[in-house]
Parts: structure tokens; C-alpha cells; sequence
């Protein structure tokens, strides 16, 4: 953690000590959880002494101001209100801090403060975003008497597929927050078409395949990431590997990787799983399915990651029941 970096490097203005160590973690009713630690201090001495010592400077200090800085030690505590959770920071020094090393550790917890309270806003609005996106996935799915648990699995699958297949854990991330809103176009579409019970005329079928660019047209002028995001997802999970699909015929990766992704999930789940129309292929068929479209429907080198990794899938699966 480079606070606790700084924190210990503020020390050493005069030189190396030979014990100083530093910690930080979070607490809560009196207890911390170390998550952190730097410097010369072994953890098979435990954390205990520490931790307490941590937890006795913090709660000392008057309220809206829990800095300490002391001859030899540094402590401060910053509240995370959006999760109601402290996260404490402590450092011991084996010499004494000069007045000049005192006054730098104030400044830096300062810092360290206004760093936090950013972070932890910014990690509120993106939590906030995410569980939007959800819910609004949920109620679309639920409208077209689909379980709200689809498009968790889909985001779970989605998530490890982009893992798997390379990508960063900030892409990886990011489809998992949007992936969600792959069918928010259904709002679109006339009850009369998608709940009808019977096969759908190749008119009512064109309808229904509107639903990716009324997706697109709701989520496309977001600012926001997720939503962009969610927008090229929505427009594009129907496009096929061999550029038979919908609405614009994309082959191969003229469709976008979250695209080919969430097609992907979404029809493993669809298939797996218990619909209104139809029961759940028996896992042997669905796998069968996803292979004879290997280089058809679906990007064949993502089949090939799902098929290695279905013990994952499965388990995901099981832990979003209907």
C-alpha cells in the first residue's frame, strides 16, 4: 500500500531503523483485520500488540480528527461512510521523529485523507452504477417472463469468460457491470409479440429482433462507461461469428469482444436452463450445442475457454439458482 510506503519512507529522513513496520486494515467493533503490512516487522509475532495499539490511538482521537502523530509513532483512522467501515493506518518508528518528520507525517496524513474520501466516493458511484444496471437487467428479464437470475449468471459467466480469455480485470470488470442490460431493448417490443406463447411469424420475429437497436438508441448517449459499454453489448449480442446474425451482419471480430462474450453467456444460460417455453437441455446437449456452433454462432476460440472451464460455469450456475 503506498501510504504505508510513504508513511515509513517520511521515517527514515535521519536514517534506517532497524524495527519500524507499519500497518493498515479495516475495523470494526473493536477487532482489526490486517490487510496490509511493510517494513521490518514479522508477522509470526502476530499482529495483536499492534492492532490494539492501533485501535487505542484511533478511538482517542477527538472526534472528525483521528490523526496521531507521536515521538515515535504514526496512527489515523478514515471512515468509509457508504460501507460503514474504518480503515485504520499505523506506523512505529525505533527512534524518535524530529519536529521536521512530524510535520511532514501531519501533511501526509492530510493527504492520505482527501486521497481516501475520492476513492471511496468514486468506488461508491461505480457500486451505484453497477447495482442500477442490475436491477434495471432484472426488471426487463422479469418483464419477458424471464428469471432475474439469468442476467446474474450471464454477468458471472461473462466475467470469467473475459478473464479466461485474457483480458484485463478492469475489461473484465466493466463486462460484467454491463453485460446486465444486454436485453434492456425487450422494453420496446409489444407484450402481444414477446409473450406470445406460439411460434412467431417471420414479421413478429423481425420485431422482436429490434430490441438490440432499441437497446442501443436508450444506453448510446450515456457519458458513463458502464452505459456505453452496455450499449455495444445490447446492439451486438445477436451477431453470429459467420455474419449471419442481426442487425447488422457483423462476421468474426467485427463484433466487439464484450459482444461475442455475452452471446456466448447468454445462450449457455437460455439453454441450461429451466423458460417459461422450455425445460432445461440436459448439460451433455447444451455442450454438444456450443461445439456444433463453434465457428458458426460463436467465436471459436471462446467456445473452446468456456468448454475448458465448465466446472467454473457450472458452479456459477449453482450458485445463482432460479
Amino acid at each position: 500500500m503506498l501510504a504505508l510506503e510513504h508513511i515509513l519512507r517520511t521515517g527514515r529522513c535521519a536514517g534506517l531503523s532497524c524495527s519500524e513496520f507499519g500497518l493498515a486494515g479495516t475495523a470494526r467493533d473493536g477487532r482489526v483485520e490486517i490487510f496490509e503490512s511493510r517494513g521490518l516487522f514479522d508477522p509470526g509475532d502476530g499482529f495483536s500488540e499492534p492492532a490494539r495499539r492501533m485501535l487505542e490511538l484511533c478511538n482517542a482521537a477527538p472526534a472528525g480528527r483521528r490523526l496521531h502523530v507521536l515521538e515515535r509513532e504514526f496512527a489515523a483512522g478514515f471512515y468509509n461512510s457508504h460501507t460503514d467501515q474504518d480503515y485504520v493506518l499505523y506506523a512505529s518508528f525505533g527512534r524518535p521523529l524530529n519536529e521536521m518528520e512530524q510535520g511532514l507525517l501531519h501533511i501526509l496524513g492530510g493527504n492520505i485523507a482527501v486521497a481516501l474520501n475520492n476513492l471511496f466516493l468514486t468506488e461508491e458511484i461505480v457500486a451505484t452504477q453497477r447495482e442500477v444496471v442490475l436491477t434495471l437487467g432484472e426488471v426487463v428479464e422479469t418483464r419477458s417472463k424471464e428469471t432475474a437470475q439469468h442476467v446474474k449468471r450471464v454477468a458471472e459467466y461473462s466475467y470469467l469468460l473475459a478473464v479466461k480469455s485474457g483480458l484485463s480485470e478492469d475489461k473484465a470488470q466493466l463486462l460484467r457491470m454491463a453485460s446486465p442490460m444486454h436485453d434492456v431493448g425487450k422494453i420496446g417490443i409489444p407484450d402481444s409479440i414477446l409473450f406470445k406463447p406460439g411460434k412467431l411469424t417471420e414479421e413478429e420475429f423481425n420485431i422482436i429482433k429490434t430490441h438490440t437497436v432499441i437497446g442501443h438508441s436508450i444506453l448510446k448517449n450515456s457519458p458513463r462507461r458502464i452505459m456505453r459499454t452496455a450499449a455495444t453489448i445490447a446492439l451486438q449480442h445477436h451477431e453470429r461469428w459467420d455474419g449471419t446474425g442481426y442487425p447488422h451482419g457483423l462476421a468474426e471480430d467485427e463484433t466487439h469482444i464484450f459482444g461475442r462474450i455475452t452471446a456466448l453467456a447468454d445462450v449457455f444460460d437460455a439453454l441450461a436452463c429451466d423458460r417459461v417455453y422450455k425445460k432445461a437441455w440436459p448439460l451433455d446437449e447444451v455442450l454438444a450445442y456450443l461445439r456444433e456452433q463453434r465457428g458458426r454462432q460463436f467465436d471459436p476460440r471462446l467456445v473452446d475457454i468456456f468448454l475448458a472451464n465448465i466446472d467454473d460455469m457450472m458452479a456459477i450456475r449453482a450458485t445463482y439458482p432460479d
